[in-house]
């Protein structure tokens, strides 16, 4: 009986990992030197064991395999426990409010911009295609570094609720 659950853990991993986002074992400052070493930007998910949408979004998002490829190849990955004393700082520093909150970092700049509450697919692939490059404007505003002060971020649409991103923009936050 034994071998019959190591084999089915054993298995159950391995699909596990076949695809998705594979999170690193790191701070969010260690991914920050990381990133500068690579020369990318780091991804970040503030969840909490006890949160329902974070679960949902850990099996249903977080598990595409091309969303995993599209962050391994352009971010550092990582998770921040809303339970433990480094994720509860680590909280406080980036103000989040809410959970599941996923951020993307600049290790450069140390701009952000964090996505609240539960995403689908759709819009976490979106806005990580879309700051991969660098946080350059602010697309709650008309602020932009390009065409006629429009922003390259689509109209909101109200009545897709999980598809209405919540984006915050900090300048310069210091470790």
């Amino acid at each position: 009986m034994k071998i019959i659950s190591l084999i089915f853990i054993a298995l159950l991993v391995s699909f596990k990992s076949l695809g998705g986002i594979v999170f690193q074992n790191l701070t969010i400052s260690q991914a920050k030197e990381l990133a500068l070493k690579e020369g990318k930007m780091v991804f970040v998910d503030f969840f909490s064991d006890q949160c329902p949408p974070c679960k949902i979004m850990e099996t249903t998002v977080f598990i595409d395999k091309d969303l995993g490829v599209l962050i391994a190849e352009n971010y550092i990955a990582v998770r921040s426990h809303s339970a433990n004393m480094e994720g509860k700082k680590e909280n406080s520093k980036y103000r989040v409010k809410m959970l599941p909150t996923m951020m993307f970092l600049d290790p450069i700049t140390s701009e952000f911009y964090k996505l609240e509450g539960k995403k689908s697919l759709d819009t976490l692939m979106f806005y990580s295609i879309k700051l991969k490059t660098g946080i350059a404007k602010n697309p709650e505003t008309s602020e932009s570094s390009g065409t006629n002060g429009k922003s390259d971020f689509p109209e909101k649409d109200p009545n897709k609720k999980d598809e209405t991103p919540s984006l915050f923009v900090l300048r310069n936050v210091k470790d």
